[in-house]
């Protein structure tokens, strides 16, 4: 066979493909030009319709505004008399306006507005009041507005007769030369009051099974002319080719130095590819003696290689060490033991490397002890702080030792759920200051003995948060779970808690034990509106509550453990 220059085999295989692609490209991008072109259209007309609605409601309120303000009359809104409509729907409170949806009749929208002690029932004129909006906006498509129940509001009323009744499953749907999507219109409350329906034609072909047919010729053409491309390829050029590939793929460091003749290329009628296994073949029958030699000191390398492995092993273990101390999984005392064994025990030969660890495991440790001296005098003052707080939070209600009872009774607690030692302890001091936004509550709500009214009641419920912004800042192991306490110790199982309704375990563990707790001391204490209960009393109170209130979980614990409880109780009276 004739011998090939490369740049003619690279000159032919790119013009074919380019001409496949090509072919391939012209017959399907502008299918999927199309698709692209719609979705993008689709996404810009949903994006207005979102604009619009916004605009809308906004007006709306505004104009209710106005019109009861009597600064403004809108044309559009009158009083309205004997409605036949059953129920209403509250929208929304507009300073001191509530309004109440009723319904739509004869496109005009009716409302119940209350003011105070007044109540008014208004009806909106619908095309007058979408006159004015749709005017401020110049659209590029088709509208036309429809109830809920589809009744035609306001827009292109011919389109309303002819497409009304096509609905579309998706997204858009193709009518004729047009494209529907239907939006939900003027979301003031949970469900939309009206359908916004569009109607618009993109740039693009009108068929699209005949975009399919094409895409389908063009794949069935690429392939053809590819396969037959491949085939002369492999057969006519490429053959001796991949004898040489292969005799490549066999060659090993140990099949090159136990062959004791050269290696040689076959003729692939290719000038490159010759010149190429030719050059390949020369360089690997001259590298025969150097091979050996690398081969020496290569095993010289490795020796030195697993030298540096052992030292590094050595470094990885110290550094290991040193992130679980830090991390609390080791005390002092291991992370030491932990050192010595690895500068006693592990093989490694670098004395210089022994000596920097051991220097650097001395800075450690001096300052791990001025660290430990800082954070006990910081957890010593913040303990004197919450012990301080927590007197403070209380002294208007309780006696000096209602926190530490509770306190004690909602670690024993957490012992019996066999909480960890950190949060046990976040447990305990949030207990102790539970209540510390109520220093923000006056003296004549808390000692008030009539029943509190809405907004004293509304006052006290806003005192967990109170307390938690005077700690959003302390961030410090083992107090920065406090918070968790101080939010949620009022949060109830069933959800009617407060300050935000959680319920379940959306409930932080700690908040409901300090809750129980907290009840327990609470019934058995004296208040301004009734006398104490007694301890047995209190636990059937909080029993009846279990799965309302409380945890059940919890609730069993308190029982199964009441005498334990009541000699906590009993011991710190005794004190009093």
């Amino acid at each position: 066979m004739k011998t090939i220059n490369m740049r003619i085999i690279t000159f032919t295989t790119v013009f074919i493909i380019m001409f496949s692609f090509s072919i391939s490209f012209i017959m399907v991008s502008s299918f999927l030009k199309q698709n692209e072109q719609l979705d993008k259209l689709y996404e810009n007309i949903k994006l207005t319709i979102e604009v619009i609605n916004d605009i809308t409601i906004n007006d709306f309120e505004n104009d209710i505004v106005n019109f009861y303000s009597l600064k403004t009359q809108p044309p559009f809104i009158s009083k309205a008399e004997n409605l036949d409509f059953y129920n209403s729907i509250f929208l929304k409170k507009i300073f001191d306006i509530y309004i109440y949806y009723l319904g739509i009749q004869d496109k005009y929208l009716f409302l119940k507005i209350r003011n105070g002690s007044n109540s008014n029932y208004l009806k909106f004129e619908l095309d007058s009041f979408f006159d004015i909006n749709f005017s401020k906006i110049d659209l590029d498509f088709n509208y036309f507005i429809t109830d809920i129940s589809g009744n035609y509001i306001y827009g292109n009323y011919d389109f309303y007769k002819k497409y009304n009744k096509n609905l579309c499953s998706g997204k858009f749907c193709k009518l004729d030369s047009f494209y529907k999507s239907s939006f939900d219109f003027f979301n003031i409350i949970d469900s939309p009051l009206f359908k916004l329906h569009v109607f618009y034609k993109p740039a693009m072909f009108n068929n699209q099974i005949n975009y399919f047919k094409v895409y389908l010729y063009s794949v069935f053409l690429a392939f053809i002319i590819s396969t037959i491309y491949y085939f002369f390829i492999y057969h006519f050029l490429l053959k001796k080719f991949e004898l040489n590939k292969e005799l490549i793929k066999n060659i090993t460091l140990n099949s090159v130095l136990k062959s004791s003749v050269n290696y040689k290329a076959i003729k692939t009628n290719i000038t490159e590819f010759d010149n190429f296994f030719d050059l390949f073949f020369e360089k690997i029958n001259l590298l025969k003696a150097p091979l050996q030699n690398s081969i020496s000191e290569n095993k010289i390398l490795k020796r030195k290689i697993n030298q540096l492995e052992k030292e590094n092993f050595a470094i990885i273990q110290f550094l290991s060490a040193f992130k679980k101390f830090l991390y609390g999984r080791y005390n002092y005392k291991t992370f030491e033991l932990a050192f010595k064994r690895l500068i006693d025990e592990l093989p490694f030969e670098s004395e210089l490397l022994k000596q920097n660890l051991s220097n650097l495991f001395n800075n450690l440790s001096l300052k791990i002890l001025e660290i430990d001296n800082i954070k006990k005098n910081y957890y010593d003052q913040l303990e004197t702080l919450f012990n301080v707080l927590g007197e403070i939070s209380e002294a208007h209600e309780y006696n000096l030792n209602h926190n530490l009872i509770i306190s004690e009774i909602s670690l024993f607690m957490g012992q019996e759920l066999h909480l960890d030692d950190l949060s046990l302890k976040s447990l305990y001091y949030g207990a102790k200051i539970h209540d510390l936004g109520k220093v923000f509550i006056p003296n004549e709500i808390i000692l008030k003995k009539e029943n509190l009214n809405s907004q004293e009641w509304n006052i006290i419920k806003n005192h967990p948060k109170y307390g938690l912004i005077l700690l959003k800042d302390l961030v410090s192991h083992p107090f920065s779970g406090i918070g968790k306490v101080i939010i949620s110790h009022h949060e109830k199982w069933d959800g009617t808690g407060y300050p935000y309704g959680l319920s379940d375990e959306e409930i932080p563990l700690e908040g409901r034990i300090v809750a129980i707790a907290d009840s327990l001391m609470a019934l058995i204490s004296d208040k301004p509106y009734r006398k104490a209960y007694t301890f047995e009393e209190a636990l059937s109170i909080i029993e009846s509550e279990s799965g309302k209130s409380y945890d059940p979980k919890l609730v069993q614990i308190l029982i199964k453990e009441k005498e334990t409880i009541r000699n906590i109780i009993e011991n710190y009276n005794k004190t009093k």
